[in-house]
């Protein structure tokens, strides 16, 4: 847990970030700026979880946290209904396993 918190997730935040003005570049050289929002919002939610796990993990690890809540509860299977033909590249149902907007 340590390495999470002092090694891989300030790494990975540092990598996002990269990836993030790359991306931005490439997107602006080759697109109009419409567009750009969405993945701002994306990249933006992205570093924001990882610091979060960096503080929970810490909080964790200093004994501010008795527990992690989240590794406590039961597994849940990414695809519950194997043979249908289903899609989840919604960025409100895979962003988060809480329900963010009601879906149509």
């Amino acid at each position: 847990m340590r390495k999470y918190a002092e090694e891989l997730l300030p790494e990975l935040k540092k990598r996002v970030i990269v990836l993030r003005k790359t991306h931005k570049k490439v997107w602006f050289a080759n697109n109009k700026p419409l567009g750009w929002d969405v993945l701002d919002m994306r990249y933006g939610s992205l570093l924001v979880r990882i610091e979060s796990a960096i503080e929970q993990i810490g909080d964790y690890l200093n004994g501010t946290l008795d527990r992690l809540e989240e590794l406590e509860q039961e597994r849940l299977p990414f695809k519950p209904t194997e043979g249908l033909i289903s899609y989840a590249n919604f960025y409100d149902a895979v962003v988060s396993p809480s329900r963010i907007a009601p879906r149509a």
